[in-house]
């Protein structure tokens, strides 16, 4: 940052990130208060004496950047929102940095030369090429961790499989890679991963979402039984956590879900687990995931909801084209013509579920990212200058006048939609 004037009184301020992999730009209707924010943040005291002109640094801002790089809704050359809140400091007292709209003849301290710059440095994951002839360093050998034998290979088993991949349900002293086998003390292996099989294929597998919920199971199983086995105390933890939740497991599975309820105890204890497994899992792909999954999905909206509402909660609500783009597919109309743009997200009750986080773009058919004539909009009070949610649904007047005759996708995405899903519906102009 450039500063701007002289101040003397102390401020403290938090930076988040916008949790969207594509923020919208801001407006009076569309401000920073009203943007859902990173899980990452970080503080930033201010004590020193600022005069004009002067160079400061905010903290190192690393974890929320990466934060919102990792969505899977963020592409190269979308766009990021950092936003500052007021962390404790005295009423009505500021300090005022270059903005970027700055006019300063007088100074020469403009906006365009001194607004505030994000500088990233990044490193590149490939693997290093190996020096000819040169000779690897040995890993410390690791000593007081438990390590399964034989350490079996990957496998497409849920808890159990033998060194080929061959699953071992019902050979209850051999473990294979799945959290289960850093749990081994369960009591009775066989009936337990036997419960764990029938929420895999009775329930998860039944829906899209499950089916992603199984996929992260596979890709991060591995890793999360290493940490397990290698610290006990958390090892504990797991399966505490793990066994608190048969109750609901059995529930859902036996077709009684509506008979059981999720407590605040239980939604601790996996919070807990959680935080703790984040802390072990160091700054990989393990660790990013559970950040972006619980800020998905918080787990505390849970509590007081039977089994039955919490499944239908995880699952994901329903994106619904209200008329007249419902009508066909793709839609047609002339440029220059204004389209309504109407839809509805709903819970699996039909009820409307309103999410500030709505966008909506145009971007042509063949490409990928914005259009550059109509950019992304967000939640407004006008439905002329982004979507306004009223009458029961949520409402976008798309102006086409900028737009050449062509076909272009109309994208909607929403945080309340299944991770990664956007509805896309498109539409073809003529003269």
């Amino acid at each position: 940052f450039t500063v701007d004037g002289t101040y003397t009184v102390p401020v403290a301020v938090t930076f988040y990130g916008e949790a969207s992999g594509n923020a919208p730009p801001f407006s009076s209707s569309n401000r920073p208060d009203n943007r859902a924010l990173t899980i990452a943040s970080a503080d930033w005291s201010v004590t020193d004496t600022w005069i004009l002109g002067d160079i400061r640094n905010s903290p190192d801002l690393t974890t929320l950047i990466q934060e919102i790089v990792n969505r899977s809704d963020w592409n190269n050359g979308n766009a990021l929102a950092i936003i500052m809140a007021d962390a404790g400091s005295t009423a009505n007292q500021h300090r005022r940095v270059i903005g970027y709209d700055r006019v300063d003849p007088t100074h020469g301290y403009n906006g365009i030369d001194h607004a505030a710059r994000l500088v990233v440095t990044y490193i590149e994951s490939s693997d290093p090429t190996p020096t000819p002839g040169a000779t690897p360093t040995p890993l410390p050998t690791a000593t007081n961790t438990p390590i399964p034998t034989p350490t079996p290979q990957q496998c497409n088993c849920v808890f159990n499989c033998d060194d080929t991949g061959n699953d071992t349900t019902n050979v209850p002293q051999r473990y294979g890679l799945g959290v289960l086998a850093a749990l081994s003390q369960v009591t009775d292996l066989t009936e337990f991963a036997g419960l764990l099989y029938q929420l895999r294929d009775d329930v998860l597998s039944q829906t899209a979402e499950g089916q992603r919920y199984i996929d992260l199971y596979y890709e991060y199983s591995l890793e999360i039984a290493t940490i397990l086995l290698a610290n006990p105390d958390l090892y504990d933890q797991g399966y505490a956590t793990l066994q608190s939740f048969v109750p609901a497991i059995e529930a859902i599975i036996d077709d009684n879900g509506d008979s059981v309820t999720i407590t605040s105890a239980q939604i601790d204890q996996a919070e807990a687990f959680l935080d703790a497994l984040v802390a072990e899992a160091g700054r990989g792909s393990l660790r990013n995931t559970i950040i972006q999954e619980r800020y998905r999905l918080p787990l505390e909206m849970l509590v007081g909801m039977t089994v039955d509402e919490a499944w239908d909660f995880i699952r994901g609500y329903k994106f619904v084209w209200r008329p007249p783009l419902d009508s066909s597919d793709p839609y047609e109309a002339h440029t220059g013509q204004t389209i309504p743009v109407k839809f509805r997200i709903e819970d699996p009750n039909g009820n409307l579920i309103q999410d500030n986080s709505v966008t909506v773009w145009i971007r042509e058919v063949g490409t990928t990212g914005l259009n550059g004539l109509i950019g992304i909009v967000g939640v407004a009070d006008n439905p002329n200058e982004g979507v306004k949610i009223s009458n029961n649904q949520y409402h976008f007047n798309l102006h086409t006048g900028d737009l050449a005759p062509g076909t272009y996708y109309l994208v909607i995405s929403a945080n309340s939609l299944p991770a990664g899903i956007e509805a896309e519906k498109i539409i073809v102009l003529t003269d």
